[in-house]
C-alpha cells in the first residue's frame, strides 16, 4: 500500500450540514420526501415524480410498470455497452435483455442495428446518455412514434443536463436518475423516476404505494457509510480506501438481488439542498472538463457546455489503453477502465447471449479510458494528466471525446 496523494475516479459533494439533515429526516420521512418530489417535479417541469431506493430499483419499476400496460411485451432493447445495473433491472423485472450495437466514436445506437432489433414484443428501447453525453433522442423519438415502442431514458450519468433546451430525462416517455456515491449528486443510494404521462404514472403509483421504505438500521449504516465516504474520498487519505482489495473499489458486479423500495426520510433529508449541490457540481465538471481539453489539445464545441461526470479517451488499441491506465494509476489520477465487456459477456447472463457478437460495443470496452472531473481535481492533476496524454492526443489517441448530438 502506497502513501501518495490519490483521486477517486469519481466523487459527489456532501457537507456535514447534509448529514445532519440526514439525521432530522430519520424521523418526519414524509415532510422531507414530500418537498423534494414538489421541488424536482418544478425542476423538470413534470407531473409526476418517484422516489427510489437506487437508480436500478427506479428501472425495475418502470419496467414493472410499462409490462402491466403491454402483458403482451418482454423485450427491453438496451446498448450492448451500458452499466452492468441496467441489465440486472431487467432481469429483475422479468423481461427480456435484448442488446444492440452501439457506434463507439457517438456512443449512439448503432441505428442500422436498431430497426433490426425492434420486434412486436419490444416494450421499450432504454438510450443512455454515457457520462452526461446527450443521445440523438430525435431520431428515437421517431422511432417510437412509427412502432409504438416506449422510450425509457437512461440518465443516471446526467443529471441536470439538457438537450435542445429541454432536461435530460424528460425527452422520453419516462425517465431516471441515478443518486449513488460516484454521480453529479448523492446522499449514498438513490433513485428518480419522472414523467409527464397520466398513464405511466398510474401504473407506476400501482406498485409504488406499495413498496417498503428502508428500515431505521439502514439508514444508520447509510449516513455511517457517506460519513467515511466524506473522510476519505479526500485525496490525500483515498490511498487507504483503494489500496484494501476487500473493498472491491471501481469493480464492476452483476447483482440481480437488489432491494426494490422507497426512498427514505433520511435519504431525502440528505438532499435537502440538492439544487445548490447539482449546480455546484455541475459547473465544476463543465471547467474541470474544459481544462483537460485544453491540456490535451482537444478540440471539440459541442462538448463546452456539457458536466460531463466523467472525461472519456477513445484510446486507439486496448494496448495503449492499459498502457495508458498504468500510468496514470501509478500517479493517482482516478483513471478508469469503465465496464470490462459488453453486456453479451456479462458471465451470469453470457447464456441468454450464445453465438452473438456486437463489434461496436466490444471495441469501446476495450478502448475507453476515464478522467475523473470531480471537485477534489487539482490544476496540477491536470498537468499531470496531460504530461502522460499528450504526447499521444495526435497520433495515438483516437476520438479523444465522442462527439455526440447537441
Amino acid at each position: 500500500m502506497k502513501i501518495h496523494r490519490c483521486l477517486a475516479p469519481t466523487a459527489a459533494m456532501i457537507k456535514l450540514i447534509d448529514l445532519i439533515h440526514g439525521i432530522a429526516g430519520l424521523f418526519p420521512g414524509s415532510v422531507y420526501r414530500n418537498r423534494l418530489i414538489s421541488e424536482l417535479e418544478e425542476y423538470f417541469e413534470v407531473h409526476y415524480v418517484f422516489l427510489l431506493s437506487s437508480g436500478k430499483a427506479a428501472l425495475t419499476l418502470i419496467l414493472q410498470a410499462l409490462h402491466i400496460m403491454y402483458p403482451e411485451r418482454n423485450e427491453v432493447i438496451i446498448p450492448a455497452y451500458t452499466c452492468y445495473t441496467v441489465p440486472s433491472a431487467i432481469v429483475r423485472s422479468g423481461m427480456k435483455i435484448v442488446p444492440c450495437d452501439i457506434d463507439p466514436d457517438t456512443l449512439n445506437f448503432d441505428s442500422d442495428a436498431l430497426i433490426k432489433s425492434i420486434t412486436d414484443k419490444t416494450l421499450c428501447i432504454i438510450p443512455t446518455h454515457f457520462f452526461g453525453i446527450p443521445v440523438d433522442l430525435s431520431r428515437l423519438q421517431q422511432i417510437g412514434r412509427e412502432t409504438g415502442v416506449l422510450i425509457v431514458e437512461d440518465s443516471a450519468q446526467a443529471m441536470g443536463g439538457d438537450f435542445q433546451g429541454k432536461k435530460l430525462g424528460t425527452l422520453g416517455d419516462v425517465g431516471f436518475f441515478s443518486l449513488g456515491r460516484g454521480k453529479n449528486i448523492t446522499c449514498g443510494n438513490g433513485g428518480i423516476i419522472v414523467t409527464d404521462s397520466d398513464s405511466i404514472a398510474e401504473a407506476i403509483s400501482s406498485i409504488y404505494n406499495e413498496l417498503p421504505v428502508p428500515s431505521f438500521i439502514s439508514d444508520i449504516r447509510n449516513l455511517l457509510s457517506l460519513l467515511f465516504m466524506k473522510v476519505f474520498i479526500n485525496p490525500a487519505l483515498y490511498w487507504l480506501p483503494a489500496g484494501l482489495p476487500f473493498l472491491k473499489l471501481g469493480q464492476t458486479f452483476f447483482d440481480r438481488n437488489f432491494p426494490v423500495r422507497r426512498l427514505s426520510g433520511s435519504q431525502a433529508g440528505i438532499l435537502g439542498n440538492w439544487r445548490q449541490r447539482l449546480e455546484k457540481s455541475n459547473e465544476m465538471r463543465k471547467h474541470i472538463s474544459s481544462l483537460l481539453r485544453s491540456h490535451l489539445c482537444i478540440t471539440n464545441p459541442e462538448q463546452e457546455d456539457i458536466p460531463l461526470l466523467r472525461f472519456p479517451i477513445i484510446c486507439s488499441s486496448q494496448h495503449r489503453r492499459d498502457e495508458l491506465f498504468l500510468r496514470l494509476c501509478s500517479i493517482g489520477m482516478g483513471v478508469s477502465r469503465m465496464y470490462p465487456g459488453p453486456v453479451n459477456e456479462i458471465p451470469e447472463i453470457a447464456g441468454f447471449f450464445s453465438g452473438m457478437s456486437f463489434p461496436g460495443a466490444k471495441s469501446l470496452s476495450e478502448r475507453i479510458l476515464t478522467l475523473p472531473t470531480h471537485n477534489y481535481v487539482r490544476l496540477r492533476d491536470i498537468e499531470n494528466i496531460g504530461k502522460i496524454l499528450k504526447p499521444f492526443s495526435q497520433e495515438k489517441l483516437a476520438n479523444s471525446m465522442p462527439a455526440g448530438k447537441r
